[in-house]
């Protein structure tokens, strides 16, 4: 730590900081006696040697774990083998290792230990006002740079994770990227519209069969002949590795399943299952699906929309039966208060 003197007058005190770089803090005086008085009873020197050994210590660590000195780069590879480890669906992993690749190399950062990133480098990327891209995006973006900071701090190559004080800004986005993309939900008629439109068979299977189940296109990808029993079919899901199902196919999906032909000994669709594995190729899926529904004037729909639909549907299903229950409950109890019936199952035997 040293005083300088600035050309406005003022002695400023110059130190190092956490982030190992150099700060100016002005004293506020003119007087080099009094700024040296301001400076020991502000601790400063005894600040500055804390800040500094707190670099050391991060970087001590770094090498005694890492057994020599990772940069970000190696540290975001090491990452991925953890992911991979860890059974994270291929979709999300790759999702998370191109954000926080795409920061790493925006920031500059990628030559950089860990113990370098502080706060403002995480939000000044994931506010960039200069970005169209809706605050929904910024949030996953800042999700999984949360994330990877976390797993650089448990491996001991940096203390603490600047990213947990990081919001995403809405100060200045548009009302148009503040909002969340509305979903397009599809009817029967849009289904059977998009089954009339193709005669590629996987497409036409896949479409009812979301429709009527909710499965995700990376789950029909992957489906195996054992998924299947009869009219009932279970599927171990690719996003979270949880059994659901059995669901059971209505007519006219067992009527698409049987006209699509069998070419491997596993899978449904090997074909679309090697496609959806191999991360370069998974969007030609989508893009292929929202042609179909182009063709037929349904815009703006994608194939998550069709699980949409399936949970809208179910719900209102579910509820609609509830209600249903609850208000043959309600007019019991009136009947039977009415009655003068102590008990319900008394009244339910005089209703026919």
């Amino acid at each position: 730590m040293k005083l300088i003197k600035k050309s406005n007058g003022y002695w400023y005190a110059k130190i190092v900081g956490n982030d190992g770089r150099l700060k100016e803090i002005s004293t506020r005086s003119k007087c080099k006696i009094t700024a040296n008085k301001m400076v020991k009873e502000a601790k400063l020197e005894e600040l500055e040697l804390a800040a500094r050994a707190q670099v050391l210590t991060a970087e001590a660590i770094t090498k005694i774990v890492g057994g020599k000195k990772v940069n970000l780069t190696q540290a975001l590879e090491r990452w991925a083998e953890r992911m991979r480890l860890k059974g994270r669906s291929t979709k999300t992993e790759h999702n998370s290792l191109t954000a926080v690749g795409k920061w790493i190399r925006d920031m500059k950062l990628g030559n950089r230990p860990p113990s370098f990133v502080d706060i403002k480098h995480v939000s000044k990327w994931v506010n960039n006002p200069a970005w169209s891209i809706k605050a929904s995006t910024r949030g996953t973006y800042l999700s999984s740079i949360r994330s990877f900071i976390q797993f650089c701090a448990d491996e001991g190559w940096r203390v603490g994770n600047p990213a947990e004080g990081v919001v995403v800004s809405m100060d200045n986005l548009s009302h148009a990227q503040k909002e969340r993309r509305e979903v397009k939900l599809f009817t029967e008629a849009n289904v059977a519209a998009i089954v009339a439109a193709t005669d590629d068979p996987f497409w036409r299977f896949a479409t009812s069969l979301s429709f009527t189940t909710g499965l995700r296109l990376g789950d029909i990808c992957s489906l195996e002949l054992d998924c299947f029993d009869g009219a009932d079919i279970t599927v171990w899901t690719d996003k979270r590795d949880k059994r659901v199902g059995p669901f059971t196919m209505d007519e006219r999906t067992i009527k698409l399943l049987m006209a699509v032909p069998i070419s491997s000994s596993v899978y449904i669709f090997p074909k679309h299952k090697a496609i959806y594995s191999t991360k370069t190729r998974r969007a030609r899926l989508s893009s292929e699906f929202r042609e179909i529904c182009d063709s037929v004037g349904l815009y703006e729909h994608t194939f998550h929309g069709l699980r949409h639909t399936y949970a809208t549907n179910a719900y209102r299903s579910e509820e609609n039966s509830v209600l249903v229950r609850l208000q043959k409950e309600l007019a019991g109890q009136k009947v039977s208060k009415d009655m003068g019936h102590s008990n319900l199952s008394t009244t339910k035997e005089y209703i026919h």
